[in-house]
Formats: structure tokens, C-alpha cells, sequence
């Protein structure tokens, strides 16, 4: 738990919160922890979908906004709907793009770095007496984790990674510090590893997606396989957990001498698992054996795959739709991406109070366990080992 005698010094009366990104991993996870806090007044999500995955709290206010659209499109549809004292916002808004190759690094800062640009605009105009803290959800890639090996334990004081390809997190953290010129509001950027929880067809959803396919696997009576380099394998690479990111980030967020800063967030376990750990740990608790084979490509795998789940679905009475939350180009990415060890320096976090830490294998099964109690994926012959 976080001690909030450190630093936790004034409590803002009357806060606003407005989370982008509402119906994703992380936004979601940061609403319901802030319904859980007595302190906020109103909880604006917001997200281009309809909402789902929201607490029922008076306090939360779901508002559909398409965040591509202009700052005055997104400006009025926040004053029609009263949300004009905004205190806090919370931004972890990502739109996925279909490009390929060096190709899809740009469609990524065309899509996400103006979507951030908008909605910041929109309420510096609507909310500019109230707004007091603006807080941007990056994580890992800020690092250049797939570009190269990092030094470990990647401290926050890692530089950004010229070198490579454009990496939209730069985009957006340049967005903030331009905004932050001259004003009266703070800001804060947490940056998180895998993120472990879940949600709808949300673009980097890595449990969603592994338990959609060890599902499938078991099915098929097929062995589940790691793609990625032999010499990862067994190196440690840390996750966070969305509901760790979510308690944390409200907690820094809230902090006032953390104004300014870049923290890290991950799960910090102690045992520091592996990809090899994971995936073990999902073949005991489906009872799939487990192979390696450099190269191989869930994405490939997956191409045909589509007719057997609904064959599950329909044997097992599971969503038909759940296969499309299936974010194999994601898995792909982070296991043949991964160029080495990924362990985070979680110093400046305790400096500032946060001694939380979690077990990732333990966090994993509990998201697979709200997957088959939501039908998304099926109970009948998944068990643990």
C-alpha cells in the first residue's frame, strides 16, 4: 500500500476527473478506482464507443466523443453535457492502426499524437479556471524496448531513442510540455509495462489475447507456441497490472510534489517472471503443452481460426464476437519484438510513497477467471494443473 503521509500534502475540493480512453484497459481500471475514492465529484469517461465495463456510481458521466474530431467539435460536446470543471484529466485514449512494417510507427503518431493534442485543447477552453493536473499514460515503448536493449533497471532517466522509427509517445509528451508552457496546470506521465487486465477489442490487450489462444489451442488439441528469440525465453519481463496502474496513477496524480514528473509503474514482483514463466503458467492453468519456435507468427496462426472459434462458441455457449478482441499483432510484436531483459527502476515511485507491488501469474488468472465468468471464454475444459 502507498503511504500517503509522505507527500499527499492538499486535497483538491470538488475534482473532476476526465478519463479518455474510458472502455480501454487502463481508462476503464482508472474509473473504477475512482469510484472507489470518496473524494471526486464527477467522473466524466469518455470514449468513442458506448460505454461498457462502468461502475455504477452517480458520479460517472459517460460522454461518446471521437477525439479525431476538431478541439471546437470536442469543446461544445463537453459543454453540452455540463462537463466544464474539469480538474484532472487522464489521458489513455489509442487508436490502432492497419499499416505494416516501418509503415505502421507513423500511421501511430498520425492517429494518436493530434487525437491528444484535441481533447487537451478542447478542455484548456472549457475547463481553464478549474484545470489543475494533466496526467498522459505512455509505457515502455517510450524506452525504445524494440529497438534495442535498454540498460537494467530502466530508470526514468533513460533518454528517448532518436535512432528509430517515430514513436508517437514523443509526440505526445511534446503535445504536454507545449500545453504546459505558461499555464497554471501540472502534469504528470506514467509509464507502464504489459499491461495485464481486460477489456473489448482493446488494441494491445495481451491477456485477452493469450487466453483467447490457448483456448483455441486446446481445442485443437494443439501445443501453444513462443515465437520470440531463444535468449529471451527465460529473462525477466515485468508487466503492470491495469488495476496497480489505475491506483497509482490517482495516487500520483493527487501528489503535489510529483507535479512534473515521469514515473514508471509496473507490477515490481519479486520473482521477476519470465515469458517462459507466463507461458507456463497459462499451459498448467488450460493444460496446454507449451513449444518454441523462433519465427512463429500467431498472426499467421490465426489467420483461419475464426470458424473454429465460433465452433467453440457454439459448442460452449461463449461469445462468437470475443474473437475479435484477439490482439495477435500485439502478441507477435511483444514476443518477437523484445530484444532482452525488460525490468523496471521502481526507485522514484517509492521515493514518493508507492511500495505496492504484485504477483503478475497470480493477476493473470484472475483476469482469466473474469473471462469465463463473463463467457468470453469457456469454463467447461480450462483448469488448473
Amino acid at each position: 500500500m502507498a503511504d500517503n503521509s509522505h507527500t499527499m500534502h492538499t486535497v483538491t475540493p470538488n475534482r473532476v476527473a476526465l478519463v479518455t480512453g474510458a472502455n480501454g484497459i487502463t481508462g476503464a481500471a482508472l474509473v473504477n478506482q475512482f469510484a472507489s475514492e470518496p473524494d471526486w465529484k464527477k467522473i466524466i469517461a469518455i470514449s468513442r464507443r458506448p460505454g461498457h465495463s462502468l461502475p455504477n456510481d452517480p458520479r460517472v458521466q459517460f460522454i461518446s466523443i471521437d477525439l479525431s474530431k476538431s478541439p471546437e467539435e470536442i469543446g461544445q460536446i463537453l459543454k453540452a453535457n455540463g462537463a466544464t470543471d474539469i480538474t484532472h484529466i487522464y489521458h489513455t485514449a489509442y487508436v490502432e492502426g492497419k499499416a505494416e512494417g516501418d509503415a505502421q510507427f507513423q500511421e501511430l503518431w498520425d492517429l494518436n499524437v493530434p487525437m491528444f493534442d484535441n481533447v487537451l485543447t478542447a478542455v484548456e477552453c472549457v475547463s481553464e479556471e478549474s484545470l489543475k493536473r494533466v496526467t498522459l499514460q505512455t509505457g515502455g515503448k517510450h524506452y525504445g524496448i524494440f529497438q534495442r536493449a535498454p540498460p537494467v533497471p530502466i530508470s526514468e532517466e533513460v533518454g528517448r531513442y532518436e535512432q528509430g522509427p517515430p514513436n508517437f509517445y514523443y509526440g505526445q509528451e511534446d503535445v504536454l510540455f507545449r500545453h504546459r508552457h505558461g499555464k497554471h496546470w501540472s502534469y504528470t506521465v506514467v509509464r507502464p509495462q504489459i499491461i495485464i487486465g481486460k477489456t473489448k477489442g482493446n488494441g494491445m490487450s495481451f491477456v485477452t489475447s493469450l487466453g483467447l489462444y490457448f483456448t483455441i489451442k486446446k481445442y485443437l488439441q494443439q501445443p501453444a507456441v513462443y515465437g520470440g528469440k531463444p535468449s529471451v525465453w527465460d529473462v525477466p519481463v515485468e508487466c503492470s497490472t491495469a488495476t496497480a496502474i489505475a491506483k497509482f496513477t490517482s495516487y500520483i496524480s493527487q501528489n503535489t510534489e510529483a507535479a512534473g514528473h515521469e514515473f514508471n509503474i509496473s507490477d515490481a514482483d519479486p520473482t521477476q517472471p519470465s515469458f517462459k514463466d507466463y507461458f507456463e503458467y497459462l499451459s498448467n492453468y488450460f493444460g496446454v503443452p507449451i513449444e518454441q519456435k523462433e519465427g512463429y507468427s500467431i498472426v499467421e496462426d490465426m489467420k483461419d481460426k475464426e470458424q473454429v472459434w465460433n465452433e467453440i462458441a457454439e459448442k460452449y455457449g461463449v461469445s462468437k464476437e470475443a474473437f475479435g478482441y484477439g490482439t495477435w499483432k500485439f502478441l507477435d510484436m511483444t514476443f518477437q519484438g523484445t530484444p532482452g531483459p525488460i525490468v523496471y527502476d521502481m526507485s522514484k515511485a517509492r521515493k514518493y510513497g508507492w511500495t505496492e507491488t504484485r504477483n503478475t501469474r497470480e493477476e493473470i488468472g484472475k483476469v482469466l477467471d473474469q473471462m469465463k465468468q463473463e463467457h468470453i471464454i469457456p469454463d467447461l475444459f480450462t483448469f488448473r494443473a
